[in-house]
């Protein structure tokens, strides 16, 4: 997604956004608008470490995941129309 795309569903204003820019590109994870190699490989930790830490979840349900996961999203589909979530699965996905 471009820079700041997702930013905009949180209702963010404008400054506060350029501010968190301006602090990424002083950490060296944002250049010119786009991710550096060290800010994805920081991406990249925190996804592996997500992941690790929902194992325990994951064995929980056993072999129900992909049953428990359809239910889930009839229940999502079930909000969005009723007007509870957005449409676009890029808005949702912004949670």
């Amino acid at each position: 997604m471009p820079l700041l795309s997702y930013a905009a569903t949180r209702g963010w204003p404008s400054e506060a956004t350029q501010r968190a820019v301006a602090r990424l590109e002083e950490r060296g994870w944002v250049r010119n608008g786009d991710l550096t190699d060290q800010r994805r490989a920081g991406r990249l930790s925190i996804e592996q470490r997500t992941d690790e830490q929902e194992q325990s979840i994951v064995a929980a349900l056993g072999g129900r995941l992909d049953d428990v996961c359809c239910r889930l999203n009839h229940w999502g589909q079930l909000c969005i129309n009723a007007g509870a979530f957005p449409p676009d699965i890029l808005k949702r996905a912004a949670g």
